[in-house]
């Protein structure tokens, strides 16, 4: 059985195989820690949840989750593009 090895930092592509796990871990984090901030609220009103994303600690992590997550979306369809879309040139 192969044995897969960790990319060397000198390998093309280990700035994007980096980022791309960085940016996994960052979305993971941040999603748990809404669903549980979400979860102890209990059930949320339209006023009550906007004074949920309101507050500055929230909004702020809520703008580092999306900006994370788009980053990481566009990593893995640039990705995606790279190894199954064949280059016009041939």
């Amino acid at each position: 059985m192969t044995q897969i090895s960790p990319k060397h930092p000198r390998e093309p592509g280990f700035g994007h195989w980096r980022w791309q796990r960085i940016s996994a871990v960052a979305t993971l984090g941040l999603m748990l820690y809404f669903t549980y901030l979400v979860a102890a609220i209990g059930p949320l009103d339209y006023s009550a949840a906007i004074a949920f994303v309101a507050a500055p600690q929230h909004a702020a992590a809520l703008a580092i989750l999306v900006i994370a997550g788009l980053f990481h979306a566009a990593l893995g369809v640039q990705m995606i593009i790279e190894d199954y879309i064949p280059l016009a040139s041939g």
